[in-house]
């Protein structure tokens, strides 16, 4: 009988990676015939992957070392990243001694894709105001992921403003701050940003309480002369008293004084402001996602 040729069979049990970015192990079973011993180094590569799969899972390389009949094992690490495909892949182990290839064997892998917990994702359009007084809007999107769907109760409040504004515009929903999710596909609301405008008044001061009382003594003494000679000495003592008040009035600090126009400060209420909007689910309170508008006011 001719001699038996030395070989080496290997099986390999299938491996399920948990999510991208995990990674798992399959046990190699290696078993001799025909006397085959020594150390054996075996390394992978994929034959086979979904379409347009990327980022396929990858294996070091790893040793084994027969030295009898008996079987012996090894472990092969498969490594993936978040950014690999999830789906079905095909491993080839190869075992190779003395540099020659000794045999191979294939190990089903699958990927299985991450759970992606309920929720949603917020984003908003910017705003540009025109001018104070004027109003802008932003268009709010609530986008489901991982199967929401629900009642999202919006609320929004400004974060930042420029430095020096002093008169900030204001943000809201009105009735729309309630949006019910019914699906995939998202749903909008709109943010209402309202400015203010401020004008300069002109502010006369009052004049004093006694300019009618001096105003009334200079009337007194012209009428005095106008009046004949002989009905003056009834007016005289009448105009010296009014000339009288008057000159009181002036000495304990009276006297008109000029009107002055007085601005009201100046309100600065331009710039880019910075807004957040938050969601939450009616139904828990628990699910909660935010983003930020930026509002440019004129």
């Amino acid at each position: 009988n001719a001699s038996a040729v030395p070989s080496l069979t290997i099986s390999a049990t299938p491996v399920t990676v948990a999510s991208p970015g995990a990674s798992a192990a399959s046990t190699l079973t290696l078993t001799p015939s025909g006397g085959f011993t020594g150390t054996v180094t075996l390394t992978c590569a994929v034959t086979a992957s979904p379409s347009g799969a990327a980022s396929a899972p990858v294996c070091p390389s790893t040793t084994a070392t027969i030295s009898g009949t008996a079987s012996a094992t090894a472990t092969l690490n498969l490594q993936t990243t978040s950014t690999t495909t999830p789906g079905a892949y095909t491993i080839v182990v190869i075992a190779t001694a003395g540099g020659t290839t000794v045999t191979t064997a294939d190990v089903p892998v699958t990927v299985i894709a991450a759970t992606v917990p309920a929720g949603f994702t917020l984003s908003g359009t910017q705003v540009a105001v025109a001018s104070l007084g004027a109003t802008g809007s932003s268009t709010i999107t609530i986008t489901p992921v991982g199967g929401f769907t629900g009642q999202v109760n919006l609320a929004c409040a400004m974060t930042s403003a420029p430095s020096g504004a002093n008169d900030d515009p204001t943000c809201s929903f009105g009735a729309g701050n309630r949006v019910v999710v019914s699906g995939s596909t998202p749903v909008t609301a709109t943010m209402t940003v309202t400015t203010s405008t401020t004008a300069a008044a002109l502010h006369l001061p009052k004049r004093d309480k006694w300019f009618g009382t001096a105003g009334g003594a200079a009337l007194a003494g012209l009428l005095f002369f106008c009046v004949p000679a002989r009905r003056r000495n009834r007016f005289a003592m009448l105009a010296l008293l009014l000339v009288a008040g008057g000159a009181f009035g002036i000495g304990c600090g009276g006297g008109s004084k000029p009107a002055v126009a007085t601005p009201t400060p100046t309100v600065n209420g331009t710039g880019a402001f910075t807004f957040t909007v938050t969601g939450t689910d009616a139904a828990t309170g628990l699910i909660v996602s935010s983003a930020t508008v930026t509002v440019n006011v004129q």
